[in-house]
C-alpha cells in the first residue's frame, strides 16, 4: 500500500518576516513541518503556514506560497488538515532568500492518517 502520494513541492515565503533564521540550525532534509490553516489572514485568504516544532518551542517559518496554497487551505477547511504531511526537501544558504528553504506536500493514505 502506498503511503502518500506528491502533492506539491515549493518555496517557503515570507520567511524573512518569522522565525526561519532562529529554527535554521534545527532544519534539515526530511523533517516534518506542522502547517496550520489560518482564516484570519488578511493578506490571503488561503493561508497555510510552516510550523517547526521543537520540545520546547514552535518556529514559524512563513507560508506556502499565495497561488500554490488553495487546495490545501480549501482541504483544512473542510476538515482534511490531518491528511497532509509536509517536509523540508531543499536547504541551501547560498540560494536567494525566499528560496533557501523548499519543502514538499504530500497527501497521505487514508489508512496512514491519524486524527
Amino acid at each position: 500500500m502506498i503511503d502518500s502520494v506528491y502533492l506539491l513541492a515549493t518555496t517557503v515565503a515570507g520567511r524573512q518576516f518569522y522565525d526561519a533564521d532562529d529554527a535554521w540550525p534545527y532544519l534539515s532534509v526530511g523533517t516534518t513541518l506542522a502547517m496550520r490553516y489560518e482564516p484570519e489572514n488578511s493578506h490571503d485568504r488561503f493561508a497555510v503556514s510552516l510550523w517547526y516544532e521543537a520540545e520546547d518551542k514552535q518556529y514559524k517559518l512563513g507560508y506556502i506560497p499565495r497561488g500554490n496554497n488553495e487546495f490545501v487551505a480549501v482541504m483544512f477547511m473542510m476538515g482534511w488538515g490531518h491528511a497532509f504531511r509536509c517536509i523540508v526537501s531543499r536547504l541551501d544558504g547560498a540560494a536567494p532568500y525566499d528560496s533557501q528553504i523548499g519543502v514538499t506536500v504530500k497527501v497521505l493514505n487514508r489508512g496512514s492518517v491519524t486524527t
